[in-house]
């Protein structure tokens, strides 16, 4: 008779799924469920910038905003270009109140994929919350264009 196997069956795979998983949780607001599944993440994901990632944009959502930054930090250092990574880090900033350094990693994601409507808002939020009302404005106006709906979605990511 098989064994019944419900995890993947390389541990870089699990690292993946697990943090995959965790922030899809941290976004759902099930917050338990996240937590488990970010604090079971194997030692092998510290070397794999999408899962590093993932746990940086999910500790984030929980507001674990130290662990976090660790987190996009050490993804970046792997994969300086990694645009997910700087919006996540972008979005640890923007939690901290670090709006210049919020609006620096928003900006270099935005170089990189120009078309991240979650990246424009994010920039919007903290040029507003740092003097620019203009640049928040055109920032905002550009994302609402490439997704409706973005405020709402970008609201959930910051009301933890």
């Amino acid at each position: 008779m098989g064994q019944y196997r419900s995890f993947p069956s390389d541990v870089g795979d699990l690292a993946a799924a697990l943090s995959q998983r965790g922030a899809a949780f941290a976004l759902l607001s099930d917050l338990v469920a996240a937590q488990d599944d970010l604090d079971h993440l194997p030692q092998v994901a510290r070397g794999n910038p999408s899962t590093l990632n993932n746990s940086c944009f999910g500790r984030a959502i929980l507001g674990q905003l130290d662990r976090a930054l660790l987190d996009c930090d050490e993804a970046l250092r792997l994969s300086p270009r990694f645009a997910d990574a700087l919006d996540s880090r972008a979005l640890v900033h923007l939690k901290r109140g670090e709006y210049d350094m919020a609006i620096v990693d928003y900006t270099a994601a935005l170089d990189i994929a120009p078309k991240m409507p979650l990246s424009l808002f994010g920039r919007a939020i903290a040029r507003e919350r740092s003097g620019d009302p203009a640049g928040a404005k055109a920032d905002a106006e550009a994302a609402a264009s490439l997704q409706p709906g973005v405020a709402e979605d970008f609201r959930r990511l910051l009301v933890k």
